[in-house]
Order: structure tokens, then C-alpha cells, then sequence
């Protein structure tokens, strides 16, 4: 079974191209909603928090305050990379276990900061989801609290679309005047022969 990454900005449209492959019957694990999960429900991680960051971060029910955590390693590539070497290692961990319940000739792992995470190196290609920077803040202005200069915050901390579009071995193009549909089905009819 082949392993693809579907990768893109905030707001790009990686999860609706997600839903689309869903369609084929593809199965996608998506790394950035497990890596949430996780940290509200994975003892391993939960401790080791509360070990390096404090134990203030859970409160008296034991729920992570993610606004906190954030405001710790937003901006502090430092305690980012802290709070990194606590989750992957345990996504990875829940991805390979993930990955035996599945069948079919390919998935998807799906993750907003794949090349970020050098996940790129644990799948057999990388399909990236791009769209223009005005429709992205967009769409997160419309299903979100942030404010546009948040959103490009954020989108300066992940990796230029340029650069994405050069290291992904296939683009989707997810504007208003590409219809995605038809894309993810001649990319689907690829990848299930791979």
C-alpha cells in the first residue's frame, strides 16, 4: 500500500480535497486533528507537557488550555520544537497503527506543515493544495475567530506556496475558477495505479 501526503496552507482547501478522495473511497489520517487529539487524550504526551511546560496548561479536569500552549510556542521556534519532539513521535505511533486497519492501493496522510515536520521523507509522494492568498484569508476569516492579520501570521510560518508547488510532486489548484473535482479524480486514477 503507497502512502501519499496531502499538504497546503491554512485555508488552501486541503481538507475539502481530503473529502473529495473520500468520495474514491480513500482513506486520509489527518495529522494535525489526531496530533489534537492526542494531546487531549495520550497520557505520554500529557505528562510530558505538564513536565516541560508546566502543569498550569491542563486545568482542574485535565483539558489542555491550547490558547496558552500556543501563545508559548508561536512565535519561540525553540519551545515549538519542544513541544514537537512530545506529539510526532506519538502520531507516528498512532499513524502506523492507523495504517494496518487500512486496505486499498493507497492513503493519505494529511498535514498543514508536512514539509515543516520533514514528514515528506515517510511517503511515497506529496500532493500539495494551492490557492490565492485572498481567497485563503477568506475562507479562514468565514469558519474562524482570526483576524486577517493573524491569518497571515500564521501563513508566514508555514512554507511559501512557491516553494510547496516546487517540492510537491503534484498540485491541485483550489481558486475559484479551478474545479477541483475533476483534478482530485485524474490525480485518484494516478495514484490507484501507482
Amino acid at each position: 500500500m503507497k502512502i501519499y501526503g496531502l499538504t497546503g496552507g491554512i485555508g488552501s482547501g486541503k481538507t475539502t480535497v481530503g473529502q473529495v478522495f473520500k468520495t474514491f473511497g480513500i482513506a486520509i489520517y489527518n495529522a494535525d486533528e489526531r496530533a489534537k487529539w492526542l494531546t487531549e487524550n495520550n497520557n505520554t504526551i500529557k505528562l510530558k507537557i505538564k513536565s516541560i511546560f508546566g502543569e498550569q496548561l491542563y486545568d482542574l479536569n485535565d483539558v489542555l488550555d491550547k490558547k496558552i500552549l500556543s501563545e508559548i510556542v508561536f512565535n519561540n521556534k525553540i519551545e515549538l520544537k519542544k513541544l514537537n519532539e512530545i506529539i510526532h513521535p506519538e502520531v507516528r505511533l498512532d499513524f502506523t497503527e492507523w495504517i494496518k486497519m487500512q486496505k486499498g492501493n493507497y492513503v493519505l496522510k494529511e498535514s498543514a506543515i508536512l514539509f515543516e515536520n520533514g514528514l515528506e521523507k515517510e511517503v511515497d509522494g506529496v500532493v500539495g493544495v494551492i490557492a490565492a492568498e485572498e481567497i485563503r484569508i477568506k475562507r479562514v476569516v468565514a469558519r474562524s475567530h482570526l483576524s486577517p492579520l493573524e491569518i497571515r501570521a500564521r501563513m508566514n510560518n508555514q512554507i511559501n506556496q512557491d516553494i510547496l508547488k516546487d517540492k510537491c510532486n503534484w498540485v491541485i489548484y483550489n481558486n475559484e475558477h479551478d474545479l477541483v473535482i475533476p483534478q482530485v479524480l485524474k490525480l485518484h486514477e494516478v495514484l490507484n495505479v501507482s
